[in-house]
């Protein structure tokens, strides 16, 4: 969820690629044309899947519980609410998927430098005050229990 530019990415097709085990890994991003940078560097990698997503939006119908494990990598943050992205990610798992997720927390001028100056890191309407704290972490965790209730 959320593969960006791939570099997550590209260190779990190593991994599973030396697993030699049978496996589908699905790439997805809000951004279509992400989706498709990946689609052309990853190409020679038959087990892949593309699509994109916007964890803002209901699920599609194919995507419904069909998800063993989501990994997120610095995506959700950027979510206007985080409860509804978090449900929305919820519905994708199957009974017994797992979420795994990783998002900064600290405030760190550079970041804001860099990501500041996109419209979307400011989109957020849920209460937070800004994309990235440790607060956020704990609504976060908050609107995960909710959507596991």
């Amino acid at each position: 969820m959320g593969a960006g530019t791939g570099g997550t990415t590209a260190g779990m097709i190593a991994m599973l690629t030396a697993l030699n085990v049978p496996v589908e890994y699905t790439i997805t991003d809000i951004s279509p044309s992400l989706v498709a940078a990946a689609r052309k560097r990853f190409k020679d990698c038959s087990f892949l899947k593309f699509r994109v997503c916007d964890i803002e939006k209901e699920p599609v119908a194919e995507s419904l519980t069909t998800q063993h494990i989501v990994f997120a990598t610095n995506c959700v943050h950027a979510a206007q609410n985080l409860a509804t992205s978090t449900s929305n990610i919820r519905q994708m798992l199957r009974d017994d998927g797992i979420l795994i997720m990783l998002e900064m927390i600290s405030l760190i001028p550079w970041i804001d430098l860099s990501f500041g100056m996109l419209e979307g890191w400011w989109l957020f309407n849920d209460g937070r005050k800004h994309a990235l704290t440790e607060a956020n972490l704990q609504r976060l965790i908050i609107a995960m229990a909710g959507t596991y209730g």
